[in-house]
């Protein structure tokens, strides 16, 4: 796990640094296909840039509003000693504010337990820190690329066409920052496809609070399914079919659109049963496994559309 590839004299998050990456490969992938459909690339390329502002606006939102955390939001601003599950411990405890801020652990010191935390009425809002929701990153990037789409007069089938692929492979790029960073863990496992955390990960802290006898003395997490993987593995084999297969060979305009998001909302609902960190859950189902039932049924209803209209200008 490496949550940070800088730690100072700035902290970069991994996760973010690998968006990036994934927004240049994406770039490079659109600007061509768009060449090969006799799009202009110059737009692509601004609608790029305004679709990765958007998606990670979208992307933290939703997870400030919908992962449970909202709270500890606003305790960072107002009351940081509530905000327990952010708080950092070494050994003989902190003394003063200045001791966490020398040790980069924090701003606050709590005195009483020897924790370092963090005040911040910004923490919501910084981006670099990570905490991001695919599901809003995808809302984000598409509200965005519709009215994009739209005021340029663009065809819209046609640009969601080039984009399934390339969201398809920035999704699984993404996915390995979310494993370096450590979020988004499985539940533990005793198989052979397990992998523990290192102390200090969400991981290890959920089974601290859970399995407080099992993890006594221990300097990393239980082994958990690696859930980060199998969605990065699951994108990447998603876009590997849409670009060297379908995007040549599709039957009407939409189709590898729809296509990449019936499949990933299928692979988004499977892999949400073997996640175990802390996020939104309504009845039998979590927040995203929902979006994935409603984004699936708005698909197939979208698809039927799209081809009967087709077969009426194929009869013409």
């Amino acid at each position: 796990m490496r949550p940070f590839l800088i730690e100072w004299p700035f902290e970069l998050s991994s996760f973010f640094s690998l968006e990036i990456l994934a927004f240049i490969i994406g770039i490079t992938l659109g600007v061509k296909e768009a060449k090969r459909v006799g799009i202009d690339p110059v737009k692509i390329l601004d609608m790029s840039i305004v679709i990765f502002i958007f998606s990670l606006l979208g992307a933290k939102f939703f997870h400030v509003l919908f992962d449970g955390h909202l709270n500890d939001y606003i305790n960072m601003c107002v009351a940081p000693f509530e905000v327990d599950n952010m708080a950092k411990y070494f050994p003989g405890g902190c003394k003063s504010d200045a001791v966490c801020a020398a040790k980069n652990l924090g701003n606050v010191c709590n005195v009483a337990n020897g924790k370092c935390y963090e005040q911040s009425c910004t923490a919501a809002f910084e981006l670099w820190r990570g905490g991001f929701v695919y599901y809003g990153g995808l809302f984000g990037g598409f509200v965005s690329a519709m009215i994009f789409i739209s005021r340029k007069k663009m065809n819209h089938l046609k640009i969601a066409d080039i984009s399934a692929p390339i969201l398809a492979l920035g999704l699984g790029i993404g996915r390995i920052g979310c494993f370096l960073a450590g979020c988004c863990f499985g539940s533990h496992t005793d198989s052979f496809l397990g992998i523990p955390f290192p102390s200090g990960s969400p991981a290890f802290k959920k089974h601290l609070e859970i399995y407080p006898e099992l993890m006594h003395n221990h300097t990393e997490s239980l082994a958990v399914f690696p859930t980060q993987l199998f969605s990065a593995g699951a994108h990447f084999l998603v876009f590997l079919y849409l670009f060297f297969h379908l995007r040549k060979k599709k039957k009407y305009d939409g189709e590898v659109f729809i296509k990449f998001l019936i499949f990933y909302s299928i692979f988004r609902f499977i892999i949400e049963f073997f996640r175990a960190d802390d996020r939104g859950n309504f009845l039998f189902f979590t927040t995203s496994q929902w979006i994935s039932i409603i984004l699936i049924a708005i698909t197939v209803f979208v698809a039927s559309k799209i081809k009967n209209k087709k077969k009426k200008e194929d009869n013409v």
